[in-house]
């Protein structure tokens, strides 16, 4: 399907869907170490995937934050399998609830310090369908998300 030019999909005439050895955070020029990264949305997809390559970067703190815990508890399995010297913090929370986010807001302040890198990745979706109508592009106002 081709899309229009202004949308950017058609940027680059090679698409990743892997890790690729110019960007492998296990390389030593691009590790991590003595970092704290916070992740919203880390319990599953590009989240998750973010902090299991955060964790191959050797950072000293993740800080996962998502909806559901159990999911957390996943992703935190992963990270040891993957680097257990890591400490991993988890947070069940919805980035929508202001005292949830204060709240961890205050733990990394004082627990942690300092935050080096924030990925804001916590949205919502309705599933695979085109952003895309008669060449313009739309956003829709999503219950809940700001």
């Amino acid at each position: 399907m081709e899309f229009p030019a202004h949308v950017g999909y058609n940027f680059t005439p090679t698409i990743h869907s892997d890790i690729y050895p110019a960007i492998d955070a296990s390389k030593s020029d691009l590790t991590q170490p003595g970092k704290a990264v916070l992740i919203t949305g880390s319990g599953r997809g590009i989240g998750r995937s973010i902090a299991l390559h955060y964790a191959a970067s050797n950072v000293a703190d993740i800080i996962l934050c998502a909806r559901t815990a159990s999911e957390l508890d996943e992703t935190e399995t992963a990270i040891n399998k993957i680097n257990n010297k890591v400490k991993v913090h988890k947070f069940p929370l919805d980035v929508v609830n202001s005292s949830q986010v204060a709240t961890v807001a205050s733990y990394v302040k004082k627990e942690i310090g300092k935050l080096d890198v924030l990925v804001n990745n916590a949205g919502t979706s309705s599933g695979c369908r085109y952003f895309f109508s008669y060449g313009k592009f739309s956003l829709r106002k999503r219950e809940g998300v700001r």
